[in-house]
């Protein structure tokens, strides 16, 4: 199996994601450092509905804290299946969505980030664009899939960055977590993005990104670790 994700090398992508950890790194100052050399090496997952990832530590304050899900997302890969919601139990109307749109539960997670690493064009001899990357959430709003967010850039800043090849900026996205910043909360009205699914709804690019996630065993020593990527919220 060639080791590439239609027709993009995944070795194109080691050295935008060591250059990405090594900044995302910096932004935390120095309090969250990576396993760069095993996150850097991306397999492709046939098993999986995205393409391909590499799992490696976390490390906060000096100790390991949790895994980095680095995931290459090819046009139309996604997050979402029937684990939590099927068909029968949503408000589908007569089309119903692929399996991919079906948001998931993130009851095991107490606060999840986005990390935008690279994208790069399909058909094209450009390089990945360090930091680019826009990618659709859908959750549920009475019953009903709905796209409730996005991660990354605005879908016409992103296509502009591909299109020039141009370098943007970091960005971090809190994707499940609680309203009102990283503080404890019991409140779950305050609970957001909780179920969700993640898609690439782009028909020209492969998207590699990180996601970190703690439990809530983890959160009450870890979740700071997450204000240090000065994050977005979903």
């Amino acid at each position: 199996m060639s080791n590439e994700v239609k027709g993009v090398k995944l070795s194109n992508f080691e050295e935008p994601i060591r250059y990405a950890l090594q900044t995302y790194s910096e932004i935390a100052l120095g309090k969250v450092a990576f396993d760069i050399d095993t996150a850097s090496k991306l397999e492709l997952t046939p098993d999986k509905p995205n393409s391909a990832r590499s799992i490696s530590n976390v490390i906060h304050l000096g100790e390991v804290a949790t895994k980095l899900y680095i995931i290459a997302f090819a046009p139309d890969d996604g997050t979402g299946d029937y684990s939590t919601y099927t068909t029968e139990q949503l408000d589908v109307g007569p089309f119903p969505p692929p399996a991919k749109y079906f948001p998931r539960s993130k009851a095991s997670i107490d606060t999840e980030t986005h990390l935008t690493i690279a994208s790069q064009l399909i058909d094209s001899d450009t390089n990945p664009v360090p930091f680019a990357g826009h990618l659709s959430v859908f959750g549920l709003v009475n019953n009903r899939i709905t796209n409730i967010g996005y991660l990354g850039q605005s879908e016409r800043f992103f296509d502009f960055s591909l299109r020039h090849n141009r370098e943007t900026s970091p960005i971090a996205t809190l994707t499940t977590g609680y309203r009102y910043g990283l503080e404890d909360s019991d409140i779950d009205d305050f609970r957001f993005g909780d179920p969700h699914a993640v898609v690439n709804e782009s028909e020209k690019s492969v998207q590699v990104c990180g996601f970190i996630g703690i439990t809530p065993e983890q959160a009450k020593q870890h979740r700071e670790m997450f204000r240090s990527f000065e994050p977005n919220e979903l």
